[in-house]
């Protein structure tokens, strides 16, 4: 499911908080990841999808298009493939 190199593993920012997928480039691609957060409770939207740039000390979600709402994706496929994408915009750069 992610291009060869890249990896993803289970994290917690904080014990207690809600875990997330971390999605990272290979090695020396750019200093960045993105975390897959699943819905929260039954009544959430869906997955949602935050990219930290360490090198540029940013974070940010990503939006829906024409809007100021943060996208969600109804599996967590759907989720990582947004999540490659922007990654992959992050290491064009």
């Amino acid at each position: 499911m992610l291009p060869a190199g890249w990896s993803a593993t289970a994290s917690q920012a904080i014990s207690g908080a809600t875990h997330t997928i971390a999605i990272t480039p290979p090695v020396g691609a750019v200093d960045a990841s993105a975390y897959l957060s699943p819905p929260a409770s039954d009544s959430d939207s869906g997955w949602t999808v935050r990219i930290h740039h360490r090198a540029e000390g940013i974070g940010f979600p990503l939006y829906t298009a024409g809007g100021a709402h943060a996208a969600t994706y109804s599996t967590a496929p759907d989720a990582a493939a947004a999540a490659v994408a922007a990654l992959r915009c992050e290491t064009a750069r």
